[in-house]
């Protein structure tokens, strides 16, 4: 019979085992986390001056939606750039687009912000800002980008379309932020513009919330530092003293401080303008001829009057009636340029108004309508119709004189006048109850949070009338009603569930009841648990395969040994 040959295993489980070795490197490589990636392009042309067509330019430079018929203020007060930049845009679908641009200059860098920002909002937000008296209340801008905005609902992969559509811009890396009850997607990106200047940019994607945000900040060095030298002129007639600056280190263009002027005594009298200038001021403002006595002298000349750190009492008369009493600490000079006092010429009511003086001080006027009321006001006022009809505005108060309020007293002195004490800002008029009926002008907030289903709203009466006649109603009941478009939502919602098949999901429900609950899923892996069932599974196949191996070389030394082949 002829002997078989011998089959040689041991290579074959040498192959096997090195093979076996290939699949477990290969399956402990990390799985990486999908990301949304790519380069940054965006490259914001920075005005050099506040024209439309700068503006604009920068506009267009990062928005896809045109800059045509948007809204701009601003401001240059440096050559050779914009230091303040707002531009906005409202089309009729309630999208809202924003660019604010700042300028700052440290003693060391000049840094650029931009803030371009894109939110859908609310119906009544869209017409607020319609209807803006820019640029004076340019601050609503602000509020409204990050209050107001309507509902939606993105995705992890969502957030790069949702951004490509908005801007001119191909996102790096984006990462996932939870900031209950927002989801924020988010990157940011720095490039390095030339060797002294860098971009960074920054977005965020709120998941959630019709809101899409970038900001763009621009540094570099200042290649020469201002070293900036005050210098003063001489205090002149005018009795003003002028400061401007000079650059020691003669720095190119530099950002120089804006000149100064402040109050000089020119002649040493302690007092600033004219005798002569403050008595012509008020001849126009219903006065004959009033005069400034400092200590009960006349003051024409002042400077035999040594008033120098000293605190004396000074009245304004005319002829002989003091109309203004009050104690000045002459330390400081007085300034009557800056003072202003005013009583009727013709009128049926006597009054007097007193601007520029806010110390304490006692005033008269005249007893015209044959009453003992009078409405005084302690706050600073233009007008004398800047007080209340009705007297019920803030810090206007009616006296039945003789009488006292607080530190405001009030007195019927000789000749029938009024003297009116302790007031710091000054107004006062006879006060005619009910001479002209008083109407409302209600002025009222959004409607509040919704609680114990019941929604209020603030309203004021601009001319505090003290009346409620035309008030809007100010309460009303609030539940689940999606059509309510003055229901503001404020969402509540649980955890994130566990991983499963990809995905987590979380229930959100509105405490204001504007809207149904909702369910609220995203993407999701589980790498912790993924990696411990591979690395169990490898552990047990190399086990298996040292076992089969130790078993085989066993076999085959015990045949080798007693010389038996198959």
């Amino acid at each position: 019979m002829k002997k078989k040959r011998k089959l040689n295993i041991l290579p074959i489980l040498l192959i096997i085992l090195i093979l076996a070795l290939i699949l477990t490197i290969i399956l402990m490589i990390p799985i990486s986390k999908k990301n949304i990636s790519g380069n940054v392009i965006l490259s914001p042309i920075i005005p050099s001056d506040c024209s439309n067509e700068s503006i604009k330019a920068l506009w267009d430079s990062i928005f896809l939606e045109s800059s045509n018929n948007i809204q701009i203020y601003g401001n240059t007060t440096h050559t050779g750039r914009c230091d303040d930049v707002i531009a906005y845009k409202i089309n009729s679908n309630g999208n809202l687009y924003v660019l604010f641009q700042d300028y700052y200059e440290s003693v060391s860098t000049i840094e650029t912000q931009l803030s371009v920002i894109k939110v859908n909002v609310t119906q009544i937000t869209a017409d607020r800002v319609r209807n803006l008296n820019f640029p004076v209340e340019k601050d609503l801008l602000t509020e409204n980008t990050f209050m107001n905005s309507t509902n939606r609902t993105l995705n992890f992969n969502q957030a790069d379309t949702e951004i490509k559509s908005i801007f001119k811009i191909e996102p790096s890396t984006w990462k996932q932020e939870f900031s209950s009850p927002d989801t924020r997607y988010l990157f940011n990106y720095t490039e390095i513009i030339s060797t002294v200047k860098n971009r960074s940019v920054f977005s965020i994607v709120i998941a959630n919330q019709s809101a899409s945000i970038i900001n763009i900040r621009e540094v570099e060095p200042l290649l020469c530092a201002p070293n900036w030298i005050s210098h003063n002129t001489s205090c002149n007639s005018s009795e003003i003293l002028y400061t401007w600056y000079t650059d020691s280190n003669n720095c190119p263009n530099p950002a120089i401080p804006d000149n100064t002027s402040t109050i000089c005594d020119y002649n040493n009298d302690s007092l600033i303008g004219t005798i002569e200038d403050f008595t012509t001021k008020t001849t126009s403002s219903g006065f004959n001829n009033l005069s400034v006595y400092v200590n009960n002298i006349l003051a024409n000349n002042t400077t035999s009057l040594n008033l120098k750190n000293k605190i004396e009492k000074v009245e304004f008369k005319d002829p002989t009636t003091t109309y203004v009493e009050f104690y000045w600490d002459f330390s400081t000079p007085l300034d009557l340029n800056t003072i202003f006092v005013e009583k009727q010429s013709s009128s049926d009511r006597g009054y007097i108004l007193v601007k520029g003086l806010n110390v304490n001080k006692s005033i008269t006027l005249n007893n015209l309508a044959n009453t003992n009321k009078i409405c005084v006001k302690d706050s600073e006022i233009n007008s004398i119709l800047n007080i209340n009809e009705s007297c019920f505005k803030q810090n206007e108060h009616v006296l039945s004189c003789p009488e006292s309020l607080g530190k405001i007293s009030c007195q019927i002195v000789e000749g029938g006048n009024f003297r009116v004490y302790g007031l710091e800002h000054s107004g006062a008029i006879e006060f005619i109850q009910n001479i002209t009926p008083c109407i409302p002008s209600w002025n009222c907030s959004d409607w509040f949070e919704c609680k114990n289903n019941t929604q209020i709203k603030k309203c004021t009466d601009l001319k505090r009338c003290g009346i409620s006649t035309g008030k809007p109603l100010t309460n009303q009941s609030c539940g689940i009603n999606p059509i309510q478009s003055n229901c503001i939502v404020s969402l509540n919602c649980t955890e994130w569930s566990k991983c499963q098949n990809s995905t987590q999901i979380r229930t959100c429900s509105d405490i204001n009841k504007c809207q149904e609950n909702k369910t609220e899923t995203r993407e999701c892996e589980k790498p912790d648990s993924t990696k411990s069932i591979m690395f169990i599974s490898i552990i047990a196949i190399l086990v298996i395969l040292i076992i089969i191996v130790s078993l085989v070389i066993i076999l085959e030394f015990a045949k080798k040994n007693k010389g038996k082949y198959i």
